[in-house]
């Protein structure tokens, strides 16, 4: 073996005495310990518990207030969805009113099937949109206050879980360093009185904060659950909001049409008076109208270009629109959702006292205390 590779030896060698050494050290401390520091060694045992348990409650909280706002936010969709049923009615009845006051035109009586129609489909809507508005009043609106309730306490709750899971990692921490130091001047008996003192008094909390944490997590299942399903129903009746668009586009050939004629029909034509510098103005509605107002040599030529400015727009006119199948089903969907009451009492009531709870106060006091305690003031 030459020297270069006798020196690598001897280097690997050392390195593996060291790390040995190193291990052994630990180990034995960790010995010392649980033999001269029983309530500092089961303290920390019960903290890994504790950051298991915070841990999990805290990401249970946080699944909860996704819920929460998922479901407040389909319930909002409800809302909006009842103010564009109230907004589709007043549509057709605007498009309405304008065609049927157009069908008292001799040349647009064609337009009285078409009005009919809307009228049909506006009575549809009115008969949906009185169910809707009282399902917003009575279920819907609560509801939505309701869930802004409880999204508060889940938050209340998650920041206090959060503040003992962070002194708890702190405590963690600190213990290792009281730890090392006790042993550091071979576990005076000042010192280690202390900590073992600080420990048992910390342990005390550590059960009633995890019952806590239980109740938490029991009333967070249970909320999570009345959630979902509560946003599953108003999911099933938001997807029907196809049915309303489908309306806005049956009603849009019928608002162009409308505007269009209306635009033609307040068209004028200026006639001047033989032998006068005088002019009179005659609409096309009025032509169409009352052709007996006008001077008889110019009803003809006038009539024959009124309807020459509305021919265009006489031809081609659906004159029936057909409610969407949608539309009966928003109806039945709000009869059950009626009958749906998100309850969540009980959950809130549970939370707001785990915002408060003077178990987990108490935990996070204790683990503030070693997580500040210097191991400097440790008498020796």
């Amino acid at each position: 073996m030459n020297k270069l590779s006798k020196t690598k030896s001897a280097l690997i060698i050392a390195a593996l005495t060291v790390t040995f050494a190193a291990q052994s050290a630990t180990a034995n401390m960790g010995a010392s310990s649980s033999r001269n520091l029983p309530q500092t060694s089961a303290l920390e045992r019960e903290i890994d518990l504790a950051q298991q348990a915070l841990s999990s409650t805290s990401s249970r909280l946080a699944r909860l207030q996704s819920s929460a706002r998922d479901a407040r936010k389909k319930a909002e969709e409800v809302a909006s969805m009842v103010k564009r049923i109230k907004s589709i009615e007043s549509q057709i009845y605007r498009i309405e009113r304008q065609l049927y006051s157009f069908s008292k035109v001799p040349q647009l009586k064609m337009l009285k099937p078409a009005v009919a129609a809307l009228k049909s489909l506006r009575s549809k809507v009115v008969a949906v949109r009185k169910k809707a508005e009282q399902v917003k009043r009575d279920a819907i609106d609560p509801a939505i206050r309701k869930i802004k309730a409880f999204e508060a306490e889940v938050y209340k709750a998650k920041q206090k879980v959060q503040g003992a899971l962070a002194e708890t990692n702190r405590a963690e921490q600190q213990i290792q360093t009281l730890k090392g130091y006790v042993a550091q001047y071979n576990y005076p008996r000042p010192a280690v009185s202390t900590l073992e003192s600080l420990a048992s008094t910390a342990r005390v909390t550590v059960h009633p904060m995890r019952t806590t944490l239980q109740d938490v997590d029991r009333a967070g299942a249970d909320a999570e659950s009345k959630l979902k399903s509560y946003a599953t129903a108003l999911g099933s009746l938001t997807r029907l909001s196809s049915g309303l668009s489908k309306i806005q586009s049956e009603l849009a050939p019928f608002d162009k049409k409308a505007r269009s004629l209306d635009k033609v029909l307040s068209k004028k034509f200026r006639i001047k008076i033989p032998f006068t510098k005088k002019y009179v103005t005659f609409s096309v509605r009025s032509i169409l109208e009352a052709p007996d107002k006008i001077a008889k040599p110019v009803v003809k030529p006038l009539t024959a270009l009124a309807k020459k400015a509305l021919s265009p727009l006489t031809k081609k006119l659906k004159l029936n629109i057909k409610p969407p199948k949608e539309i009966a089903e928003i109806a039945a969907k709000l009869d059950s959702l009626k009958r749906k009451v998100v309850n969540l009492a009980n959950a809130q009531m549970k939370m707001a006292n785990a915002a408060k709870s003077q178990a987990i106060t108490g935990y996070e006091l204790a683990m503030s205390k070693i997580a500040e305690m210097n191991p400097s003031r440790l008498p020796r």
